[in-house]
This record gives C-alpha cells, sequence and structure tokens, in this order.
C-alpha cells in the first residue's frame, strides 16, 4: 500500500516493462516475504546460493531464496524460491523442475529425520508480479505429488489491491505456519 500511495511511478507500464528479475525482488518482493516469514524462527537468505543439503555432491543448483529453518543447523531448507522478471514457457518449467527436484531431496530427509510420511514442503515460483506457491508431498513410498497450493499476483492496481492483498497474505502465511510445525518436530 506504502508504495501505491508514495512511489505510484513503479507501477507504470513503462517502467515495468524496464524491470529486471532484481528489481521485481528488491523493489517489491522481498519487503513481503520479510514481512511474512522474518518475524517466525525462520531465516530468509537471498542471493545465488546453493542449499546445504548440496554441498560435497557434484552438482550445486543455486537458488534465489531459501528459508531455513536454522542458521547454525545443517537442515534442508523450510522453503525454496525461484524468481524471473518476466514468465515464459520455458524459464517457468525449468524453475518449477529445479524447485520440484530439491524439495523432493529435503522432503526425504525430513521424512528419514522425522519418521513421518505427512510432510509438505512449500516453494515458491515468483515471475514478475505473479506467484505460484506449489510443494512437494509423499504420497506413499517412491511416490510423491506436486501440488499447487494457490496462485496470487503483488496487487499493481487499486482493484488488485483490494482483494489481492488478503489472497497474498493467506497463501504465504500457510507456508510460514507450515514450516514453522515443522520446525517444532524437528526440536
Amino acid at each position: 500500500l506504502n508504495l501505491h500511495l508514495n512511489k505510484p511511478s513503479l507501477f507504470l507500464s513503462s517502467s515495468i516493462k524496464r524491470y529486471s528479475e532484481e528489481d521485481f525482488k528488491l523493489k517489491f518482493w522481498a519487503f513481503v516475504l520479510e514481512e511474512i516469514f522474518g518475524y517466525s524462527s525462520v531465516v530468509l537468505r537471498w542471493g545465488d546460493t546453493v542449499p546445504s543439503s548440496f554441498k560435497g555432491l557434484g552438482t550445486q543448483p543455486k537458488l534465489d531464496l531459501r528459508i531455513l529453518s536454522s542458521v547454525t543447523a545443517p537442515l534442508p531448507d523450510a522453503c525454496l524460491g525461484e524468481f524471473a522478471g518476466q514468465c515464459t514457457a520455458s524459464k517457468m518449467y525449468t524453475d518449477k523442475l529445479k524447485l520440484a527436484l530439491i524439495a523432493k531431496l529435503h522432503l526425504n530427509f525430513y521424512t528419514k529425520k522425522l519418521g513421518k510420511d505427512d510432510i509438505f514442503v512449500p516453494f515458491l515460483l515468483i515471475m514478475g508480479f505473479d506467484c505460484q506457491l506449489l510443494g512437494v508431498r509423499l504420497v506413499q513410498p517412491k511416490l510423491y505429488c506436486l501440488e499447487e497450493i494457490g496462485r496470487f499476483s503483488f496487487p499493481v492496481s487499486k482493484k488488485q489491491i483490494e482483494g489481492g492483498i488478503g489472497k497474498m497474505v493467506s497463501l504465504l502465511t500457510f507456508a510460514r505456519v507450515n514450516m514453522i510445525l515443522r520446525i517444532e518436530e524437528e526440536h
């Protein structure tokens, strides 16, 4: 809301066309995600960082956003995120596949560590102003399910502010609560 009141030029179509992936992250998404997740027991790590679960492996995938359940313990990330400045089919599918595979690896870790099979590992796929909240869960041994929990857009117009903020907060809070419950089970 503050952005719309104090910096309306950010939402002009001429400005939006020139935004890079980093512009979207810094100008819009960082504040929202830090506000939703930052006051809980999780820690946000921004920038191309490699999940600790991949240290020492042959591959080192970098993620734009990692939401950690602990800064000191070598636990897999509680939630993952990838950003893109624009939505293209190839970028969307590449990022979704990368996130799903890393989430699956983390799900396997949590399933073994906690001895439970009802764990859900969420991830965010953000392209421009649009966000998908997805997650991976175990249906039965060696059978995984990729689920879309919901979609929302960062509100760019007055009409979107009225209905969009509630949906955005609701879906991100769902992810946060899911992570916090898992963190409590770990300890």
